[in-house]
């Protein structure tokens, strides 16, 4: 039984139902700990992962630039689709959509206690497209035919200012 849940746990990706989250964001030095810099990262990258770390911020200063291009497509059911089948509901694919997840971090320390960082990074969101949809199941007249193009476009951006005080 133990193996089983040890296999379980190892084998279960993560799931968004709401589009992207990027479980680690930032450095080489978070993704090598399995985002679990918490309460040791130090600089610019504290900035998003805790702020007192601004403290320890280096004296001329530092700037962090993560870029971590996402690709997505999703596949839904829609209940108007006939796959050539008699009514039954059928599944669309949507067209693969780019998000770029990305991260601008800067700290700098103008005071032997004081650090202060600056920050814009993309967190999460979601990019589908599906076109062509078919609604011919939906009766709206003789000769009309709905085959709309669907799409979402969120990205969930933010920006940061903070300060921490070593005391």
């Amino acid at each position: 039984a133990l193996l089983v849940i040890v296999a379980a746990a190892i084998a279960s990706p993560s799931a968004f139902a709401a589009g992207f989250e990027k479980s680690l964001m930032g450095s080489a030095e978070s993704a090598r700990q399995a985002g679990a810099v918490v309460s040791t990262t130090e600089g610019a990258e504290s900035l998003y992962f805790n702020p007192a770390g601004l403290s320890k911020s280096n004296a001329a200063g530092e700037v962090s630039l993560n870029f971590s291009p996402t690709f997505s497509k999703f596949t839904g059911a829609n209940p108007f689709q006939n796959n050539g089948t008699d009514s039954v509901p059928g599944s669309v694919d949507g067209k693969q959509g780019f998000s770029p997840v990305m991260g601008a971090l800067a700290s700098f320390k103008p005071t032997n206690e004081l650090g202060i960082g600056i920050g814009y990074f993309v967190s999460g969101g979601t990019k589908s497209r599906y076109e062509g949809l078919n609604y011919t199941n939906v009766n709206v007249g003789n000769d009309y035919t709905i085959a709309p193009t669907v799409e979402t476009d969120l990205a969930i951006t933010e920006a940061s200012l903070g300060a921490a005080y070593e005391v």
